[in-house]
């Protein structure tokens, strides 16, 4: 793309429209396995088209030059600039294509969210620009039932992606089961919808991603996680990586050895393997889509769960009685509620004893030793349970997050609510991960307590709480802080149940999230979610989860918590986040959340 007269823009209030949209890579970037990538884009009311390397305004307006530095910028009004929707949208991750051309150099294309947006946008291009004469199309293209194309059918009420809800039958409380919840996602809220919702010719978009999940990326100057450098399993470029060190090594081999037929042989059915996967592998394994580690998301700049403020025509996104409700697809039984020798009902879940989790204690180094913690710096006050059809991330697009008696920490980076979605596999495992597939999220909810508010406001506040409001601002940009977040699990008297001894080893040990943890940051430190991604785990403890344990999970008591681990004595001693008791477990036959089923 080629630069023009420079525009200076001082604040929000200087965009006409303002957003988040696909942008596709120019250059050679445009051949590259990830050509389309998020950028927070803006038209000011002078007619410049600018784009940030930030996937938000909210994120590009806090980076160190603010908004006076877009990475483009296009005089829409000088450069003769017109705009066109192609019809053949295939080339884009939705069916929203936008496509402009000028006389400065490389068009550019950017793809909207949903249908809502597209029009944002093209209204105001065309209140600067007018749209090109070959122009195939006057509305957002739409699909075809039925094919792989898009064609703009006669006009009717705009088609939005239905997450279905289904309640079992062993489901307590909640609302009717199977009813769609129809919803129309905005940037304001998310900061991109999910492709796949809204083009079904990108169907293994979620494959391709989750393959590259825990892989590392390079930073953008904004702090944010950048593109995979490393070829993702099963890309083009990575089976072509295979084939030469195939062949490199063998071509080493006879320089020790004198080569014979055998060897040749050999060489020529490993080319023949490798050849055969290559041609074999999924469609989404070739496009390599890219995904970022970290996603600044939110439903608004508001009050601290409130709406977005509008500027000009700029979108507000979807309401919350489009979603499903959080904490309603399993009971809540505290323990202290029931008689003497009584038993909790299964499945349920209810506050655990923080006293019953080991915890690293002053001068940790030195005696390793460990012991009970003080009180979770968080409340345990809702928990879920949804069986999906592919792995879940951002759990927040799909589920109203509670928000009754939450109370406002008052701090730029310490959040309300802290939600940890962990996202088990339900089918048998291959040795290597493939990052996706069926599963099950297991949701929990935790509020700030006030004692964590007055101790977080205070001169001197508490090792832990200094360290997790650290972890809340480095974390989302540092993928080494980040994964000092870890989880504990407990079986409670696992020798009834006659495991195998590496799994009563293991009981209780606490896991590192490292590679395979994401973050989505609310507005305003509404809520940062934890989307922790087992599905990427090592195979011997998948297997060990999908093949060992789950069948057993319905009849478990498991205690579950997560703390940030302290390394310094000043760091310590460590104490929970949050924690919770998790009884009778059903992964199969809990309430279905799918996305992707309209």
């Amino acid at each position: 793309m080629a630069d023009n007269e420079d525009y200076e823009i001082n604040s929000k209030s200087d965009f006409k429209v303002m957003g988040a949209l696909w942008k596709k890579r120019g250059g050679l970037g445009r051949h590259m396995k990830d050509p389309w990538q998020p950028r927070a884009f803006g038209i000011t009311h002078k007619g410049i088209l600018v784009y940030y390397e930030s996937k938000t305004i909210q994120e590009a307006e806090h980076a160190s030059d603010g908004l006076r530095v877009p990475r483009q910028q296009l005089n829409l009004k000088e450069s003769n600039a017109m705009w066109s929707a192609p019809e053949d949208a295939t080339d884009g991750p939705t069916p929203y294509l936008i496509v402009i051309e000028h006389d400065l150099g490389q068009r550019w294309k950017m793809c909207a969210g949903n249908e809502k947006e597209f029009n944002n946008w093209t209204s105001t291009l065309s209140s600067f620009i007018s749209k090109a004469p070959d122009g195939s199309m006057s509305e957002p293209p739409r699909e075809r039932p039925g094919g792989r194309g898009l064609s703009p059918p006669p006009p009717r009420a705009s088609p939005s992606p239905n997450p279905k809800i289904r309640k079992s039958p062993m489901s307590g409380g909640g609302g009717g089961g199977g009813a769609p919840l129809g919803r129309e996602r905005s940037s304001s809220e998310a900061f991109l919808p999910n492709p796949r919702a809204l083009n079904p010719n990108m169907s293994a978009l979620r494959k391709s991603k989750s393959k590259r999940k825990g892989k590392k990326a390079p930073k953008k100057s904004q702090g944010l996680i950048g593109s995979i450098v490393m070829p993702e399993a099963g890309s083009t470029p990575e089976m072509v990586y295979m084939m030469l060190t195939v062949n490199l090594c063998c071509i080493l081999l006879t320089f020790t050895e004198p080569a014979s037929y055998e060897s040749y042989a050999v060489v020529a059915l490993l080319n023949l393997a490798l050849v055969s996967a290559l041609v074999r592998r999924p469609e989404g394994a070739a496009a390599g889509e890219a995904e970022a580690e970290v996603m600044v998301v939110g439903r608004g700049d508001g009050d601290l769960f409130g709406d977005d403020e509008s500027v000009d025509s700029m979108d507000v996104g979807r309401g919350a009685a489009d979603m499903v409700d959080a904490g309603k697809s399993i009971p809540r039984i505290e323990n202290e509620t029931l008689s003497s020798g009584e038993s909790a009902a299964m499945p349920s879940f209810g506050k655990a004893d923080h006293t019953l989790y080991p915890l690293r204690t002053v001068g940790y180094k030195q005696h390793k030793k460990k012991a009970p913690g003080g009180e979770p710096l968080y409340e345990l006050i809702a928990l879920d349970v949804f069986k999906t059809p592919q792995r879940v991330d951002g759990i927040h697009q799909y589920v109203n997050f509670p928000t009754e008696g939450v109370l406002d920490t008052k701090h730029p980076e310490v959040p309300s609510l802290f939600v940890v979605n962990c996202q088990f596999p339900r089918e048998k495992q291959n040795v290597f991960a493939e990052g996706d597939g069926p599963g099950a999220s297991v949701v929990f909810y935790f509020a700030i307590k006030q004692s964590t508010i007055d101790s977080l406001h205070s001169d001197t506040p508490s090792p832990m709480v200094k360290l997790f409001s650290e972890w809340c601002r480095i974390a989302p940009d540092d993928p080494t802080f980040r994964a000092r977040f870890k989880a504990m699990g407990f079986i409670d008297k696992i020798e009834r149940f006659g495991l195998p001894y590496m799994c009563s080893k293991y009981n209780g040990k606490p896991v590192l999230i490292k590679k395979t943890g994401t973050v989505h940051r609310g507005p305003n430190n509404a809520y940062i979610e934890m989307d922790v991604n087992i599905h990427n785990f090592s195979y011997p403890c998948r297997q060990a989860l999908t093949s060992t344990l789950k069948p057993m999970f319905k009849e478990m008591i498991m205690r579950v918590g997560f703390v940030i681990e302290g390394q310094d004595d000043s760091e310590l001693p460590e104490c929970l986040l949050g924690n919770a008791e998790l009884r009778g477990l059903d992964l199969d036959k809990s309430t279905e959340l799918d996305p992707w089923n309209e």
